[in-house]
């Protein structure tokens, strides 16, 4: 049901798209069909954002939202005059480069959904498996093992996905256990596996929303953005890489047993695949 509902304030917006490019902002009418349609679209987002993020961020943003209604009773610098609520809604709704349609919007809607879409592509395609499997190969038997493949899969893993929630979905449900299989503190294990994720999303070429909201602003071509994030990104692994090897020495961990590690044929049968 709110997924019909959320079709219509983005579907009025498309068919009353010239009108609405034409008007003028702050001096023509919000009409009542449009204060209704805006009012739906920003529940709707809210909920949207609660659901698929994070309920604290949709949290925030709804303190920044309820604050346009109380600008005139806030102290201070946080003081501003009344805003009606009809342009609220313009602002949210009908502004074109602000609220709901603003830049980053356009953004998030062309440059960074093909590069989702290629990210989800090469997981389910089996390179997420061949990322996996070379970490392994490379880094599993030597002190702290599981760690140093989170680190080396977290960054493999981040070249095609620019997400940081989703490295740590994938390949932390298999490395975070392994850790703590081997004597790493579980709050340790999680602390590798996040830092590790995170740097992920800094990894080119996909690297994270970020980078595009960056180019934007600057006007900058991607193309030089990646090739700037390289140097980098292999320094902020090779500290994680680094820092992970004393803390197993510190504390006298090994590497993954042999039978745990793949052979290089299977990595390699998997890289044809």
């Amino acid at each position: 049901m709110l997924f019909v509902l959320s079709i219509l304030p983005f579907l009025y917006s498309w068919l009353e798209a010239d009108r609405i490019n034409l008007r003028l902002e702050g001096i023509d009418e919000v009409l009542p069909v449009e204060l209704w349609m805006g009012t739906l679209s920003t529940v709707l987002l809210l909920e949207a954002l609660r659901r698929s993020v994070s309920p604290i961020l949709a949290g925030l943003v709804t303190v920044g939202i309820g604050y346009l209604f109380l600008t005139e009773y806030m102290p201070g610098i946080f003081n501003y005059r009344d805003l009606p609520y009809y342009e609220i809604i313009e602002t949210l709704y009908l502004f074109n480069g602000q609220g709901m349609f603003g830049s980053i919007t356009g953004i998030a809607a062309t440059m960074v959904a093909i590069f989702i879409a290629y990210g989800a592509f090469m997981e389910a395609s089996g390179v997420g498996k061949l990322f996996t499997q070379g970490g392994q190969l490379i880094a599993g038997r030597y002190s702290g093992g599981p760690a140093k493949v989170a680190v080396v899969t977290s960054a493999f893993f981040g070249t095609m996905s620019g997400s940081a929630s989703a490295n740590v979905f994938t390949t932390g449900s298999f490395t975070i256990p392994m850790m703590k299989r081997i004597g790493f503190r579980p709050q340790v294990a999680g602390g590798i596996e996040t830092a590790a994720s995170v740097g992920g999303q800094s990894a080119p070429p996909i690297m994270g929303a970020g980078a595009f909201i960056m180019s934007e602003i600057t006007n900058t071509p991607y193309s030089e953005i990646i090739i700037a994030a390289i140097l980098g990104s292999l320094c902020f692994f090779t500290l994680i890489f680094v820092s992970v090897h004393f803390e197993a020495r510190k504390h006298g961990l090994k590497g993954m047993d042999a039978s745990e590690l793949p052979t290089t044929a299977e990595v390699f049968k998997n890289s044809i695949c």
